[in-house]
């Protein structure tokens, strides 16, 4: 685990080509109860064990925490065992302020989300190269796109 104080306080965070085991980015790089409330802009690349963004399931009854709420655009690219971004509940509030969502050559990725979250200020979505995507939001209303202005899919039928 990263308990570094930077860590809390940076708003880009870019990582690539991690050979580590990890499988999440929270709580196996960054502690829960970090959230990584400040970052604004996060990439992440050639990761290639991760399969979750954030994983909650073995936190019990606890009530899930807010993680990512400042972020604005999020870029993954060719996370080979990326299967969706959360792993058990989130908070509503996670994401609230996400803009852009890119992804590409994460020939795993099932589904962005299934829990319920605030992306209302979703302007753009961009899937390439993602052939196992069978939805992109299982919890989501017509009124959560309000602002969506590219919804731009490429090449994610299957083989």
């Amino acid at each position: 685990m990263i308990h570094h104080q930077s860590m809390q306080t940076t708003e880009v965070l870019r990582l690539r080509r991690i050979e580590r085991e990890w499988r999440n980015l929270i709580p196996e790089i960054v502690s829960l109860d970090q959230g990584m409330n400040d970052i604004v802009e996060l990439s992440l690349s050639c990761i290639s064990k991760l399969q979750h963004l954030i994983d909650t399931n073995g936190i019990g009854s606890q009530v899930p925490n807010v993680f990512l709420s400042k972020l604005v655009v999020l870029k993954l690219d060719r996370m080979e065992n990326l299967e969706e971004l959360f792993n058990g509940p989130v908070s509503f509030e996670s994401l609230k302020n996400l803009e852009k969502i890119s992804i590409k050559d994460c020939k795993h990725l099932k589904i962005l989300c299934k829990c319920k979250i605030n992306l209302y200020n979703l302007k753009i979505i961009k899937l390439k190269n993602c052939p196992m995507l069978v939805s992109l939001f299982q919890s989501l209303t017509c009124q959560s796109l309000v602002l969506l202005e590219k919804l731009q899919i490429a090449n994610c039928e299957q083989p």
